[in-house]
């Protein structure tokens, strides 16, 4: 099955079947904007908290809300936690850990979370995009705990990607960042405009704007 995201619910579609339309009507409330398969089930996160899909007792398909986590649910990743697998949820109150029927909180105090990124170079790391800064969680002896030591930028960045060498490319309203794992940064660009995109083409960066467009030197990856 291939699962599309609408303006309002999902659609999945069972070639060479018809599509199935699931929305207010089958429980799931709010606009979709992320979604993930966790344990053989698939979670929505929407605009009115997260819902997880089950079959009703006459066998139809619906969703139901995970009441536990509280919030607009902007991103969702699964990740390894003692040789496990366990969902992290991250929405506009905190980010959350589902493992299995468990659900806990991780308290962060910046707690509106857009983004979550899993860097190509490790997996004991995993960058956290909130309103007013740039995180991470760590596996610590096998789980995932917020780094609070760990410092970097101070505001939203409205795209991030990670580079090959490890370094990250963070862009905010007040510039280009390159960031490296220590949280240390270098302001690349001081402005690249209001729109633009970060693209990675066969190995090479490019910033494209409405002011700026150029190619990432390697000597800043």
């Amino acid at each position: 099955s291939v699962w599309l995201t609408l303006t309002l619910g999902l659609a999945r579609v069972d070639y060479p079947s018809i599509t199935s339309r699931f929305a207010d009507e089958s429980g799931l409330l709010g606009n979709v904007m992320a979604i993930k398969r966790y344990n053989g089930v698939l979670y929505a996160g929407t605009m009115r908290g997260l819902f997880k899909l089950q079959f009703n007792q006459f066998g139809s398909p619906e969703f139901i809300q995970v009441s536990q986590v509280m919030g607009q649910v902007n991103t969702l990743i699964v990740a390894k936690e003692k040789g496990r697998d366990v969902l992290l949820v991250g929405s506009n109150q905190d980010i959350y850990r589902i493992s299995g029927s468990s659900i806990n909180r991780f308290g962060s105090e910046d707690a509106l979370t857009y983004r979550f990124l899993k860097p190509r170079t490790g997996n004991n790391v995993i960058y956290v995009v909130s309103e007013r800064s740039l995180k991470r969680l760590v596996n610590d002896k096998g789980v995932w705990r917020l780094d609070n030591a760990w410092k970097s930028i101070n505001e939203y960045c409205t795209e991030l990607i990670d580079l090959k060498g490890g370094n990250l490319l963070g862009r905010t309203k007040n510039g280009l960042f390159l960031i490296e794992p220590s949280g240390n940064t270098k302001k690349l660009v001081e402005r690249i405009g209001v729109q633009g995109r970060i693209f990675e083409i066969e190995g090479n960066v490019y910033v494209v704007s409405d002011s700026h467009a150029f190619r990432l030197g390697a000597v800043d990856q």
